[in-house]
This record gives C-alpha cells, structure tokens and sequence, in this order.
C-alpha cells in the first residue's frame, strides 16, 4: 500500500508534517554508511533512500479505507492482519534517532480524539556505532473495528545538531493486508 518507499520519485505521495533542518532528502545511493542490502524485494531494484536532517523531519502515507469498497467489508468480517515494516540506518559519524508509527483511526491523523490505536519502534543510533541496515517489522492482528485510515509515518533527525542531511535514513517502507490469516469472526 506504500508508494515511493524508497524515495526513488524524491517525496512523490508522501504528506510532510515537519521537515526541520535542512528538510528530508533522498539519497539514491546512502551516503556515511553502507549501501542498502542486495535481493530485498521492498526496494524494488532501487538504491535510493530518504535521509533526515538535524530536526525533526517526520512524514506519512494516509491509506483510505472507504466504507462502499468491497476491502472495508473484508476487513470488517475477517479481520486480515496487517504487516508493517522499514529499513533503517544511521551514518558511522553521526548519533541520529529513527520511528516508524502506524496509526488508524475513524477520522483525520490532526484530530486526536479519533486516533483508536498506534503501534511504534523507536531507535537510536551511536555516533560511531558503524550502523548497518537494520529491518524494523511487526504483525498488527489486534486493530479497531470500523477502520478508515492508515498512517504510515516515520521520523528521525541527527542528534548532534549538524547541518547538512545527518540523520537518520530509511528505505522500502511496507504495510500490507496478510490474506492468509484471514479466519472468520464470529458475530
């Protein structure tokens, strides 16, 4: 369900919510670390990353679920779980912090009284640390009935205050319906 998740259409149908510092980036190939992992299909064949900035730079991909569709009655009924995953790094010179969050809810990400459930991994880098990329998954089976959205955000930023793009970097964002856990609910 998530477009561009490796920055390879620079920020193409992501909504940005704080772009601090020198603003997200994208990198087509990491720099300060290495190169992402050869043979993973969330990358699509690409080499390109986002990359953050010494400020928060936070992002998201809104999924709609709407209410007429065919999927909102399956998700109703059957409940699939949904599968959530990224990459992530930091560079060898740079401590950096990174969060991946997925929030539903029944109304807009602003209104905090409609969010009903988020789920989050939060991470932080060493300076020096000669970071490697690292996948950041988990299973969501528990979700509020009557979904209509999905957000998919991440965020990050260096934690030295350098200028320049020194944050965190992630690539190959997923969120995915997993149909074969699909058992019926009983009413």
């Amino acid at each position: 369900m998530i477009k561009n998740g490796n920055g390879q259409h620079l920020l193409e149908h992501w909504h940005i919510e704080r772009n601090g510092g020198n603003e997200f980036k994208t990198e087509d190939s990491p720099q300060g670390c290495g190169p992402l992992p050869l043979g993973v299909p969330e990358f699509q064949g690409h080499k390109s990353c986002f990359v953050t900035s010494y400020e928060l730079c936070k992002k998201y991909q809104k999924i709609e679920i709407s209410p007429k569709c065919l999927m909102y009655y399956i998700i109703q009924k059957y409940k699939p779980h949904i599968y959530v995953s990224e990459w992530f790094c930091g560079r060898f010179d740079c401590a950096c912090y990174y969060k991946l969050a997925v929030v539903a809810n029944v109304g807009s990400l602003n209104e905090k009284k409609a969010a009903t459930w988020t789920k989050f991994v939060n991470a932080h880098i060493a300076q020096w640390a000669n970071p490697e990329w690292e996948k950041v998954e988990f299973v969501w089976t528990d979700y509020p009935n009557h979904l209509i959205n999905l957000y998919f955000i991440h965020e990050g930023k260096d934690k030295q205050f350098w200028a320049g793009h020194y944050g965190s970097k992630f690539a190959g964002g997923v969120m995915k319906f997993l149909f074969d856990t699909i058992k019926p609910i009983s009413n």
